[in-house]
């Protein structure tokens, strides 16, 4: 009799720029590589800077059966219950004075949140530059109905989960200085790496981050490691928490340097190869 304990490990990758091919859509070989994985038994799962809405369209060919991390950790969706089981949303009165030191400085944020109707909006009052634009264009041509331009922000608004700015990148770094010294909030500061020049600032809940979230999933259905893949520095906090952490070739230098080892790029399939060779 083998008395040892199979040790119950969760995989779990990154979308854009990680999972994704540089057209930001799952390859058919990363597809059924993945789907074979879960099929075999294995667990895998996603963290992605991405909605709910965004996310799932295009998750749609996979067979995932673990609740995956949203918005960079504000929540946690259920497949299988088909809801939210972690949500974190900036303190209210915190979200108002970030938005009103938006407006002093004529920036213009996306606000991500509940209408106070229950329905999901994303507002803005203006596109501000390209990678805006383009950042617009792409959710709209996928049929994301949660973006409205409006005049001014609804003060209606609850439960904001993000507060971004898209910035070109000589405007970033005063801003995230500015707000990172202000705001006990999680922030953070990323380059658009779809329309190149331009950087994200987003702000989030200090608890709305990959670690946090990781931290809670993993200990909800009791999994005894955790191997991550990712791109980008928004995925940090996911591999500092995680027992392996595989950067693509193609990822920021900032995760390459704390990385367990450098996979394959997304465009050649890194994750899915990695995957492969696990279930051979």
């Amino acid at each position: 009799m083998n008395l040892l304990k199979k040790v119950k490990i969760l995989y779990i990758s990154d979308l854009d720029g990680t999972l994704f091919n540089p057209q930001a859509t799952l390859s058919s070989k990363t597809i059924e590589i993945v789907n074979n994985f879960i099929e075999k038994g294995n667990f895998f799962s996603i963290a992605t800077a991405r909605s709910k809405v965004s996310a799932e369209p295009l998750l749609s060919p996979l067979n995932l059966n673990i609740p995956f991390i949203l918005h960079n950790g504000s929540f946690i969706f259920d497949p299988l219950q088909k809801k939210y089981i972690w949500e974190k949303y900036i303190p209210i009165d915190i979200a108002w004075e970030i938005i009103k030191d938006y407006e002093k400085m004529n920036l213009h944020p996306l606000i991500y949140c509940n209408n106070g109707t229950g329905e999901e909006k994303v507002y803005f009052t203006k596109i501000s530059n390209k990678s805006h634009q383009q950042y617009y264009q792409d959710r709209i041509q996928h049929q994301d109905k949660r973006f409205e331009k409006v005049e001014k922000i609804p003060i209606s608004i609850k439960n904001i989960s993000e507060i971004n700015l898209i910035l070109a990148e000589n405007e970033a770094s005063q801003i995230y200085d500015y707000v990172s010294n202000k705001y006990q909030q999680h922030i953070h500061m990323m380059n658009d790496i779809y329309c190149s020049g331009y950087t994200w600032i987003e702000i989030m809940h200090p608890k709305a981050n990959k670690q946090d979230a990781l931290y809670f999933l993993k200990n909800l259905l009791n999994f005894d490691k955790i191997v991550c893949f990712g791109d980008n520095v928004n995925d940090i906090p996911m591999f500092q928490i995680s027992d392996e952490s595989y950067a693509v070739g193609n990822a920021v230098e900032e995760l390459k340097k704390i990385s367990t080892s450098i996979i394959d790029t997304n465009k050649n399939d890194g994750v899915a190869n990695f995957l492969k060779e696990k279930e051979e």
